[in-house]
């Protein structure tokens, strides 16, 4: 069971312009926009990979040996799933009907649940027997967020060697994550 980033987002700087970092930490020279640019890389991947949120449209490959009651989409918000295959007993290559499947918005993580009048097909018993592709991710960094990645690179500018996501910066992509506290 895998779960892997087929297309990452566009440019990070298209979520957080490097302009508004240098506004953000009162930085005028360009000396410094090499190490910023990969600060802002750095802060989005780390803040993504702590809420399980995806910024930017991207493209997610979840592999699966076999179907499950419900189908949990890790990387969210998921916009749409765009192919569910899977090998049958026989080992040839299927496409499930996206009739059979809806996509459970509501929850966190979002999840795919089988339609009540229809039953898994069976697959075959090999590794990552089904595979399930999807669209996820902010189109624009929600507000909390880009200050979350405004705080963490002025934090790691001014402290370079302490390479640590300051807490209030946590503590405003929280509640992307889903946890009551």
């Amino acid at each position: 069971m895998g779960l892997q980033q087929v297309n990452p987002a566009a440019d990070p700087l298209d979520l957080v312009p490097l302009a508004d970092v240098k506004e953000h930490c009162t930085i005028e020279s360009d000396a410094w926009d090499a190490m910023l640019t990969g600060y802002i890389t750095a802060a989005i991947a780390m803040i993504e990979d702590y809420t399980g949120v995806a910024f930017g449209v991207q493209q997610w490959r979840l592999s699966l040996d076999a179907f499950g009651d419900d189908i949990e989409l890790a990387r969210g918000p998921v916009t749409a799933v765009t192919s569910i295959t899977y090998r049958d007993e026989l080992r040839a290559l299927q496409t499930l009907s996206p009739a059979f499947t809806i996509l459970d918005m509501i929850s966190k993580p979002q999840r795919i649940v089988l339609d009540p009048d229809y039953q898994w097909p069976a697959t075959a018993r090999i590794p990552n027997a089904v595979t399930i592709n999807f669209e996820t991710g902010f189109a624009q960094m929600p507000a909390l967020a880009k200050q979350a990645v405004l705080t963490t690179v002025a934090s790691w500018f001014e402290n370079r060697e302490a390479g640590i996501v300051p807490a209030g910066a946590l503590a405003m992509v929280r509640s992307l994550r889903g946890i009551v506290l």
